[in-house]
């Protein structure tokens, strides 16, 4: 399956509102100028914000990157990996039938508020939603409010997300067997408890699948920057901003990204980090003994929310 990247994430929870001084004034997002679906012509209720709610937020040419949605509980929404082509997304179609996953074609609605061309969606053996999509919509160039100088995103996504499953087997066997991705390391947390790191394109991995229990949660988002310096000033934002640090600036030892992880305003983590490695097809899969180089204290597998 020719998955390029992961082009978008929708997360969810209550007050949508409350994500706009957080990644806007901090992290260094931007709300999207004109959010999909809305007619140019017509003034939107506040800056980045849909009708029913929704809060999208740009960190490059894209529209949006990232989508908050109102919900009572709060978590993950779904994850958009992006197809090359439309022959590409037929082609993702058949073998996900042929693995026996229902996929439910996107209605014109549902890829008009995605702002892409055309859209599939299906769930992982978690139960999270999971969408190809290929097309999406790209408008003015990003500029960050508080001065980011730019986002690590193009040919490599938007990041990459940490998820927890409670299935680690049948969670593996989705993501590489069915999705097609490749392993890059992974590290052992303790008995039938591990996280694995895989990959998608040249970023050392897009995804990475781990189990500490009997149940599943959005675990972390990570938006790579440029530099340390922009890793500093974001963290230097956050505490001003008395945003709860999780865990503090450190390397790890796989992609040995620079970064630290603070508390999103709805409990799992929004990571911060530079210098992440590309790897390319001679990158062999390795078991990790430890997981980070130096700092990263108080890193851990909890998550705060309602997943």
């Amino acid at each position: 399956m020719d998955i390029r990247s992961l082009g978008y994430v929708g997360v969810e929870g209550p007050n949508p509102r409350d994500w706009l001084p957080f990644a806007v004034q901090v992290c260094g997002l931007t709300p999207s100028p004109l959010v999909p679906g809305q007619d140019p012509s017509e003034t939107g209720p506040e800056a980045g914000t849909s009708k029913d709610g929704t809060v999208f937020f740009k960190m490059d040419g894209r529209q949006w990157r990232l989508a908050v949605h109102p919900e009572e509980k709060s978590g993950l929404r779904y994850l958009g990996f992006e197809i090359a082509s439309p022959g590409a997304f037929e082609t993702a179609l058949t073998e996900l039938q042929g693995h026996g996953i229902a996929v439910t074609p996107g209605t014109p609605e549902e890829c008009v508020m995605r702002g892409v061309r055309r859209m599939a969606h299906f769930a992982d053996p978690a139960g999270n939603r999971i969408e190809l999509f290929f097309s999406a919509t790209s408008d003015r160039p990003f500029e960050s409010p508080p001065g980011i100088s730019s986002f690590v995103t193009g040919a490599l996504g938007m990041g990459h997300v940490g998820m927890l499953v409670p299935d680690l087997e049948a969670g593996l066997h989705f993501y590489l067997d069915v999705l097609g991705f490749e392993e890059s390391d992974y590290f052992e947390i303790g008995p039938g408890m591990a996280m694995h790191f895989l990959r998608c394109n040249a970023r050392h991995h897009t995804v990475a699948v781990g189990r500490v229990g009997d149940f599943k949660a959005l675990h972390h988002i990570l938006l790579e920057v440029q530099n340390i310096d922009d890793v500093g000033q974001v963290h230097d934002r956050a505490t001003a901003a008395s945003i709860p640090i999780s865990t503090q600036i450190g390397r790890h030892a796989n992609d040995l990204m620079i970064s630290f992880y603070m508390n999103s305003p709805f409990g799992f983590d929004i990571e911060i980090g530079c210098d992440g490695i590309l790897v390319d097809e001679d990158w062999v899969p390795q078991k990790l003994i430890q997981p980070d180089i130096w700092g990263h204290a108080g890193l851990s597998a909890e998550v705060d929310g309602d997943d």
